[in-house]
C-alpha cells in the first residue's frame, strides 16, 4: 500500500507563531551507584516532533480532513498511517505521521478569531527518520 500524500487542499504552512520544534534528545543518560553521570547516543534515530497549527479556512475544508483522518483506504487510518510531508523549514518531502496530543485526542481543533467556518487544527507531527 502506498504511503498517503498531504492533500493539497489541506493547508500545509503552519500559523507563524503558533507552531513549535526542536531538535530531538538522541543521547541516553545513566546515572551509576557511584561517579559521574555516564552519557552516550543512542543506537538509533529518534523521530524529530514539530507542533503545527494549521488554518482551515471553511467547515468543508475541515471535514474533508477529518474524513481522510478515518479514511481507513486512502488516508491516515485514524492515525495509523505514516503520509508524504512537505517540511516547511528545509523544503524537503519527509515521511510523517501524527503523534497524540493527549490520550484522548489526536489533534486540537478550535474556531479562528470570532469566525465561525473558519477553524485552526493543532498537530503533533513525528518526522520520521
Amino acid at each position: 500500500m502506498a504511503r498517503p500524500i498531504w492533500p493539497p487542499q489541506f493547508p500545509a504552512i503552519p500559523l507563524r507563531g503558533d507552531s513549535s520544534g526542536g531538535v530531538e534528545n538522541n543521547i541516553v543518560r545513566s546515572k551509576p551507584a557511584a561517579g559521574p553521570v555516564k552519557v552516550r547516543l543512542s543506537a538509533g534515530k529518534k523521530p524529530h516532533v514539530e507542533t503545527v497549527s494549521l488554518l482551515f479556512r471553511s467547515s468543508a475544508q475541515y471535514k474533508a480532513f477529518e474524513d481522510w483522518f478515518h479514511d481507513k483506504r486512502s488516508g491516515l487510518a485514524g492515525g495509523a498511517m505514516c503520509f508524504e510531508w512537505k517540511d516547511v523549514m528545509t523544503g524537503q518531502t519527509v515521511a510523517a505521521r501524527l503523534a497524540p496530543k493527549s490520550d484522548e485526542a489526536f489533534f486540537s481543533v478550535s474556531p479562528f478569531e470570532k469566525t465561525l467556518d473558519a477553524w485552526v487544527v493543532t498537530l503533533n507531527l513525528e518526522i520520521l527518520p
